[in-house]
């Protein structure tokens, strides 16, 4: 399996938590879209949120 090749032992408790991080930082971006023209504020308090999650994500991601 291709897992098993980047890494012996694969915890498929954290890829989950990891998928649903995306997903939730995929969703606060998408919202920021949403709220462009109605009201900047949200937008951009929902951008940095999806900004700061998907950071966080990259650091787990790649240590």
């Amino acid at each position: 399996s291709i897992f098993s090749f980047f890494e012996s032992e694969v915890d498929f408790n954290v890829m989950a938590l990891r998928l649903f991080d995306a997903l939730i930082s995929c969703i606060l971006v998408i919202n920021g879209l949403y709220f462009m023209q109605k009201n900047k504020g949200i937008a951009v308090v929902s951008f940095l949120l999806g900004i700061i999650n998907l950071g966080i994500l990259a650091v787990l991601l790649f240590r």
